[in-house]
């Protein structure tokens, strides 16, 4: 057995990839980059579909790693692996959660444009096949404001509809500036329940912006109960409650395509 060198490209940020001038950016980065065995891409569901052309058209394998909730029987084919819990089964079990109370006709909804647009429409339809109907808001992800300018009224207006029940699916940024405005607009009392999906935060950051007392729950894919050897090394205080499950998906996906080239290339088989 010999070492090898790898060569992995990561990408991350598909913030601005709406632009055609930044994914052409983004393509002569990478094919101007000599040697790479793999690529791992970290981002937005746009980024990673662009990142999945781009492995295929290059021929080198992928691991995707998610900050949204994607789709993800579409990022998985040819030579792609989504390192991500899949979106169907959070989606799943998000809707029988929410509908677990017989009492519950609607359910608020907020979401940001990272996030896939077939995900939400999954969700909407669980919802409505257990009678419940959803009231969807839209979160800005501008660069210049965090949330709508009208979140707060739109909160507000909950509370007088009644709306106990909330779900929030956004980019980390985009969801704590959520439940930072919901604590100022009273609606984190204890008769209101929150279920936030998993798209890279903690539970240290759900904790930060939310009171005591609030009836918060973060749906995760993996429930880390022990940090791994290979995350050790990142993060050698390393304590789950601050870990993110993409800081740990992110360690392994580098451990697992740095082990699977070199396997490949000491025996080709």
């Amino acid at each position: 057995t010999r070492a090898l060198d790898l060569k992995i490209g990561v990408i991350t940020d598909g913030r601005k990839l709406e632009r055609l001038a930044n994914r052409r950016r983004l393509r002569q980065t990478v094919c101007s980059e000599s040697g790479l065995s793999g690529l791992i891409g970290v981002g937005s569901c746009s980024l990673l579909d662009e990142v999945s052309s781009l492995s295929k058209s290059l021929q080198l394998p992928l691991i995707a790693l998610p900050t949204g909730l994607c789709d993800s029987a579409r990022l998985s084919k040819d030579m792609t692996i989504v390192g991500s819990h899949s979106s169907e089964n959070i989606v799943a079990a998000a809707a029988t959660v929410l509908t677990s109370d017989s009492i519950v006709s609607s359910v608020a909804v907020f979401f940001d444009g990272l996030q896939s647009t077939t995900v939400l429409q999954n969700l909407q339809s669980s919802l409505s096949s257990a009678g419940v109907s959803s009231l969807t808001f839209r979160v800005d992800d501008s660069v210049n404001a965090s949330v709508t300018p009208d979140l707060v009224h739109h909160l507000k207006r909950l509370v007088k509809k009644k709306v106990f029940k909330l779900l929030l699916f956004a980019s980390p940024r985009n969801a704590l500036s959520v439940l930072r405005l919901a604590r100022e607009a009273a609606v984190m009392q204890q008769n209101y329940f929150w279920l936030v999906l998993d798209t890279g935060l903690s539970k240290a950051d759900v904790l930060s912006v939310t009171p005591a007392n609030a009836n918060v729950a973060l749906l995760r894919g993996s429930v880390f109960t022990e940090c791994t050897a290979a995350v050790m090394d990142v993060f050698p205080q390393c304590q789950t409650d601050w870990l993110r499950t993409l800081d740990a998906r992110f360690v392994d996906a580098v451990e697992a395509m740095a082990k699977a080239l070199n396997d490949s290339l000491l025996d080709p088989g």
